[in-house]
């Protein structure tokens, strides 16, 4: 018999915080805030599936919102890229898209935005 344990809304409050973080200070580093608005109304990002997820999901959802998260910190920070920031940024993509956290972006997609 196999045993699952359900997400907890605790884990769900913790996805929402994140996303919300991406939205509102990560994004306006490479991104217009109109098209942070749109991004938005297409349900990029949508976490209504959340409680859908089983315990082993939400935390491999958690864990690629956070790589992402830091690999987008670094890229504002200035950090040196390599070709294994792509390469993770590309995996935890996937892994956002497998449970319906709809996430269609590459790696070149983020370009700092100039100061006006």
């Amino acid at each position: 018999m196999k045993v699952v344990i359900a997400s907890t809304p605790e884990q769900h409050v913790y996805i929402k915080e994140q996303v919300d973080y991406l939205f509102h200070s990560v994004f306006p580093m490479f991104f217009p805030l109109s098209y942070i608005a749109s991004l938005q109304q297409f349900n990029i990002l949508d976490d209504s599936h959340l409680q859908e997820l089983n315990l082993q999901e939400i935390m491999e959802a958690t864990a690629a919102i956070q790589m992402i998260k830091t690999i987008l910190e670094n890229k504002i920070e200035g950090k040196r890229e390599t070709s294994a920031y792509e390469e993770l940024f590309n995996k935890n993509t996937n892994i956002l898209n497998k449970y319906q956290l709809d996430f269609p972006f590459r790696y070149q997609d983020f370009s700092l935005l100039s100061p006006e």
